[in-house]
């Protein structure tokens, strides 16, 4: 049995797919790949990276649980964006993806105890982060990209 923050704190973090489809459904087909400046991202660009940055959060969440003190690797995001080629993928595909990681994420969430919050993995530049650190940033992250995803429409209507 987890604590009603923690319970809380496990629906924020399941909600970021919901809240990501509702983002996308203002979003129209024309300014998908827009891009506001040289440089940044594309709403496709972005989904993309939230897909892949799932896929990456999907396994350091697993190694938390299960091996509590693993080490694990960083990345580039950018290098990933540019070298992995974000706007041919299917951005349909990228959300299905996040999507699923996300459930399967939450599933596990849903079954841990209150003591599973603080093992940890050691992260090559932030250090020792907590299961409950974790949650928090990933959870964090959706809403950043979600902030980015409305910049980028404003800039697209202007």
């Amino acid at each position: 049995m987890i604590s009603p923050e923690k319970k809380q704190l496990v629906r924020s973090f399941r909600d970021g797919s919901w809240k990501l489809e509702m983002a996308l459904k203002s979003v129209p087909a024309e300014a998908i790949d827009f891009r506001p400046a040289p440089g940044k991202w594309t709403i496709h660009e972005i989904v993309v990276h939230l897909a892949d940055s799932e896929a990456v959060g999907y396994t350091r969440c697993r190694r938390i649980v299960a091996e509590s003190g693993a080490d694990v690797f960083a990345y580039d995001q950018d290098a990933w964006a540019n070298n992995l080629f974000y706007s041919k993928m299917r951005i349909e595909d990228a959300l299905v993806l996040f999507n699923l990681l996300r459930k399967l994420s939450t599933e596990l969430l849903q079954q841990v105890d209150e003591e599973t919050f603080s093992r940890f993995i050691i992260h090559p530049e932030r250090g020792q982060l907590s299961l409950e650190t974790w949650v928090e940033m990933y959870t964090r992250h959706v809403d950043v990209h979600l902030a980015q995803i409305q910049r980028n429409l404003e800039a697209w209507k202007s």
